[in-house]
């Protein structure tokens, strides 16, 4: 997680002085030795918790714990990518989505991070992009990579590629009511209001729910998530609704 001036986000800072002028903010173990992320001059940096011995100067505004050998470190308001030696092997050239996207990490080669208009992709240890930075929310997962939109989420592998679009985020049943006449016990006909049960469910593909397909219930998508709401009519009639929620499609399948 990223270190802000003064107290870290983490209540685990260790008020303690090492050399003359450092003053340590935090340590993370890093193989065999222990990386402790120092403050000079409201600047940070990184050194050795065994040695004391300084391994990034103190140049930095923010700067993020190491992950596969590289740290992200922020200068001028640009992030860009130290390594253990201090050398910047990916240039300041990203910036930093705060609350939403505490932090920046490398896993398999892989890294989240922001372009300068604060969309997310995903970059390689080389800095190019593997994913390109056009969505709102990206998490690497066991899977592959779920990129979302305001409007779509989809599985991508880790070169990048579309492997299903449009990922279901919940579904319901769609249920309809019909009129039944009964004949009571006095000779009279009575009309009755049922619930009817149906092999039919609606699909949302964002958790705003206003975006959403009619599927079997196999699982096979009848028609593309690109309705506001669904109802069923009857047991083969159903009524679409367009994205505006006013407009409105009656067909048959």
């Amino acid at each position: 997680r990223y270190t802000n001036v003064g107290r870290a986000i983490n209540d685990v800072m260790q008020e303690k002085e090492t050399v003359a002028g450092m003053k340590v903010d935090r340590v993370v173990k890093q193989g065999l030795d222990s990386i402790g992320i120092f403050e000079k001059n409201e600047k940070r940096g990184f050194y050795n918790q065994n040695t004391d011995k300084v391994l990034v100067d103190a140049l930095y505004t923010h700067v993020w714990f190491f992950s596969e050998g590289l740290a992200a470190v922020e200068k001028d308001g640009k992030i860009g990518f130290v390594n253990m030696k201090g050398k910047l092997v990916i240039p300041h050239k990203f910036i930093h989505r705060t609350n939403d996207h505490p932090d920046i990490a490398f896993s398999n080669g892989m890294c989240v991070i922001a372009n300068g208009n604060g969309q997310l992709g995903v970059i390689d240890r080389k800095g190019e992009w593997i994913v390109k930075p056009v969505y709102e929310e990206v998490k690497l997962t066991d899977s592959g990579i779920i990129a979302s939109t305001s409007n779509s989420k989809s599985l991508l592998n880790n070169k990048g590629e579309i492997l299903q679009k449009d990922l279901i985020v919940k579904v319901e049943p769609l249920n309809c009511n019909v009129q039944l006449k009964e004949k009571g016990a006095d000779g009279n006909w009575k009309v009755q209001d049922v619930e009817m049960k149906m092999n039919y469910y609606v699909y949302y593909t964002n958790v705003q729910g206003d975006r959403c397909g009619l599927m079997d219930k196999d699982g096979n998508r009848l028609t593309e998530p690109i309705y506001s709401k669904i109802e069923a009519l009857n047991e083969h009639l159903f009524s679409f609704y367009l994205l505006d929620g006013e407009t409105q499609i009656v067909k048959s399948l």
